[in-house]
């Protein structure tokens, strides 16, 4: 297993990135595929695949500084989608495949787990707090503000009632006076497209990787971004038309 680890190591490009995970995704005993676990078995040959996820090193560089600045120390790395797996998802899911899509602040990283392992992981540069930005700038209205929109009266679809629901929204400079009112359906009609665009890039990246066909239609979502009302809905539309 270490030689294996070692060739695993030198077949991915590790130029300016750091190993964060090595995952045994499928063994091989003397050639027989969809072994779980060899130990005890006896036999010739061994070879397993594994899922490597690498991150940039200036960016684990300076996590690790971050933290350090806190008077912690890094026990250990792991990425978030593949932890949101491990703690979200039930064994059944695991098994027989599932997509973990995290929507973070910056970025919506997602797994695919199946037969137990996450076998393949990515990121999208896009998450919650693009979401807070588009708001601030279609409203003029303060990021402060515009998060407070987002989290009480945001959706990632729009409703018959948004019409008719009317939201204060104070201007940027101007949080003295009068607020501009809005209908809610403006709001969403800034908030769902950004959803979306998350949404179908990951669906962009799981149709190029392959596996996707290996998870079936399951989709868990997790992260603060994904509380959005709608989100749900929204992700099952678009993930189902993914290419097995």
């Amino acid at each position: 297993v270490k030689r294996l680890l070692h060739d695993g190591r030198l077949a991915a490009d590790l130029t300016e990135r750091t190993l964060i995970h090595a995952i045994p995704v499928g063994f091989q005993v003397d050639g027989s595929p969809g072994v779980a676990d060899p130990r005890g078995m006896h036999a010739q040959g061994l070879s397993l695949k594994m899922h490597l996820v690498t991150a940039r090193t200036s960016g684990v560089q300076n996590l690790a500084r971050c933290i350090a600045k806190c008077h912690l120390e890094i026990n250990d790395l792991v990425v978030a989608p593949y932890a949101a797996g491990l703690s979200a998802l039930v064994e059944d899911e695991r098994d027989l495949g599932s997509i973990v899509i995290d929507m973070g602040g910056g970025t919506t990283s997602f797994s695919v787990f199946y037969e137990g392992a996450a076998v393949f992981t990515d990121c999208v540069p896009v998450g919650g707090g693009h979401v807070t930005s588009d708001i601030a700038r279609g409203l003029s209205t303060p990021l402060a503000h515009a998060e407070k929109l987002k989290t009480l009266h945001g959706s990632a679809m729009p409703a018959a009632a948004d019409e008719r629901e009317m939201l204060d929204v104070p201007q940027v400079g101007e949080e003295d006076g009068m607020p501009n009112r809005i209908p809610k359906s403006y709001l969403v009609s800034i908030i769902a497209p950004r959803i979306e665009e998350t949404i179908e890039l990951v669906r962009q990246r799981l149709d190029a990787s392959g596996v996707a066909g290996v998870a079936g239609q399951r989709v868990v979502l997790t992260g603060g971004a994904s509380q959005l009302p709608g989100t749900r809905e929204l992700a099952s539309r678009i993930i189902d038309n993914i290419k097995a």
